[in-house]
């Protein structure tokens, strides 16, 4: 009896943690999506993934990481 109650609430545990987590993780994400619609910002992606760490496509591959976030 006691080992059930015990994996009933780790259960709950980990499904509140996770559900947690994902939400931070989608919130960050959006965050950041929102920020693309301003020209300063996707200047300063464009120097930096293409210039600094020269990857081809540079705002693709920012909104790549991006996407992957969420």
């Amino acid at each position: 009896m006691t080992r059930l109650n015990f994996n009933s609430t780790w259960s709950i545990y980990l499904l509140i943690t996770r559900l947690w987590l994902g939400y931070s993780m989608i919130i960050g994400g959006q965050s950041i999506l929102r920020f693309f619609s301003s020209q300063e910002l996707r200047d300063f992606f464009q120097n930096w993934f293409g210039k600094e760490l020269g990857l081809p496509a540079p705002l693709l591959m920012a909104f790549l990481a991006t996407f992957d976030e969420i």
